[in-house]
């Protein structure tokens, strides 16, 4: 025992590697005239459009600001906000692509040499999940040791990041303690059966993109699959047609079902849900960053916050029209807007809904069955205002409901797996993709472009690329 005790310490006591400094590196080449012949106009000292300065940009990536800024340049050049789409003098396609290259090929060379020997990847602990993962592979158990641990900081969306797992003695202290209950756990070998709605729910989305890995699917199909993994509890909770059995298996969705793909599986809408309303910035914030890949920026300091009404009195959009009614938030929320509005068909624990439920004052409805905790009760409610879905795009594509706004981003299938292989390489390797690494996805995103970027070929073509294989 004391072998194993003396096993699992090890493992988490890993310390993180420290990074050799690297002096900023000047000399590459920029895309400046690009700038000054596209950019320069809108944002400058008199107009400074969404608070940026184009015309103070340098030709260098000589410091930290001046890397920000082009990074800035080029996140929004390569998702096609800028130069603007509806633009009449937006410059062709391949002059765009030319600066783009320039711009991917200065912060390439630049990360090359500011990482030198050290690498972009940090030696780390292992985190709760992936210590929960390892007592299990070794002893056979389920019996989960996270609520033991200390919670792990979060870096770029991940909890697996170098710079946020720390050791303390605290961290030592718990480990051991887990340690202590996975050894119990072993020597009796009892598990338990679950078979709620709850594990059904958080089931789903593994089974889903399992198949897709599997049969090497697109990336379009994370958020415009025409079928879905349902079991009898799964299947009721949708109001789908009968499905029986307690195993999640693959279904045919109805032609004209809202479901299909993450966006409109439950253990998204309720994850970005406060369990008792819908929060629909969270949810269009949250999509943005998390699976389209271009996320909104930051609120200013003034910009406020959305309250829930539980009773129902106002919608969405009138609580978020003085937002609109300021610049700067009506700049993000031309970005947050299509999914949140889209994804307001959906209640907290991702029903679909044609209006809203309240309490207080609206016609009366038949008793509503609500699922609380492992069981369902029954519940009154009112029929309150009617959920409105419809948008509209930055470029001008106009969305009605949740499936036009699926298939817009369906449309667009590469950005879907741009944004995949950034997050499977920030996941594989604990550090997060760079500017400078853009190149290196690029390459990625090319090689897989003739399986319509199946997720098996990306994940194989990441784990051959540098990004994983460069130290």
């Amino acid at each position: 025992m004391k072998y194993i005790l003396s096993l699992f310490t090890t493992l988490i006591l890993a310390q993180p590697a420290l990074l050799h400094a690297a002096k900023p590196v000047s000399g590459r080449e920029v895309p400046l005239a690009f700038v000054k012949q596209h950019c320069v106009e809108c944002h400058n000292d008199s107009t400074s459009e969404g608070g940026f300065r184009a015309d103070l940009l340098g030709k260098e990536l000589a410091d930290s600001a001046s890397q920000k800024s082009w990074s800035r340049v080029l996140a929004r050049v390569q998702s096609g906000e800028m130069p603007p789409p509806q633009d009449t003098v937006r410059p062709a396609e391949a002059e765009v692509g030319a600066a783009l290259t320039a711009l991917k090929t200065a912060f390439h060379e630049d990360a090359l040499t500011k990482h030198g020997e050290s690498g972009r990847v940090r030696v780390r602990r292992l985190n709760r999940l992936e210590y929960e993962n390892t007592v299990r592979d070794l002893l056979g158990i389920d019996a989960p040791p996270r609520d033991l641990l200390p919670e792990d900081d979060l870096r770029d969306g991940f909890n697996n990041q170098a710079g946020g797992l720390s050791i303390s003695p605290i961290h030592v202290q718990q480990y051991m303690a887990a340690a202590d209950r996975a050894l119990e756990a072993a020597s009796v070998r009892q598990a338990r059966q679950d078979v709620l709605l709850h594990d059904s729910i958080v089931g789903e989305p593994r089974v889903f993109f399992r198949d897709l890995v599997e049969r090497d699917l697109g990336a379009a199909l994370l958020v415009s699959a025409r079928h879905a993994f349902l079991n009898q509890r799964l299947a009721e909770h949708y109001d789908l047609p009968s499905v029986k059995g307690a195993g999640l298996r693959r279904v045919d969705l109805p032609a004209d079902s809202v479901r299909g793909g993450l966006l409109t599986q439950a253990s998204i809408l309720k994850v970005t849900a406060n369990g008792a309303n819908t929060s629909p910035v969270l949810r269009g914030a949250w999509l943005l960053e998390r699976i389209v890949g271009t996320p909104a920026p930051p609120p200013p300091p003034n910009a406020g916050g959305i309250e829930p009404d539980t009773r129902g009195a106002t919608n969405i959009r009138e609580q978020l029209s003085k937002h609109q009614s300021v610049k700067t938030c009506a700049d993000c929320h031309q970005k947050i807007d299509p999914p949140s509005f889209a994804l307001e068909a959906f209640d907290p624990i991702g029903r679909y809904r044609d209006y809203y439920r309240t309490t207080e004052t609206g016609q009366k409805l038949p008793e509503t069955r609500v699922f609380f905790d492992d069981r369902y009760g029954g519940v009154k409610f009112l029929k309150g205002p009617s959920v409105d879905t419809r948008s509209q795009l930055p470029g001008g594509t106009e969305i009605a409901d949740v499936r036009t706004y699926k298939a817009a981003l369906a449309a667009r299938p590469e950005q879907l797996a741009r944004s995949l292989v950034r997050k499977l390489a920030t996941f594989a390797t604990g550090a997060n993709v760079e500017v400078g690494d853009e190149l290196i996805v690029d390459a990625i995103l090319k090689k897989s472009q003739a399986s319509n970027f199946g997720l098996r070929t990306l994940i194989h073509e990441v784990v051959q690329s540098e990004l994983v294989t460069r130290k």
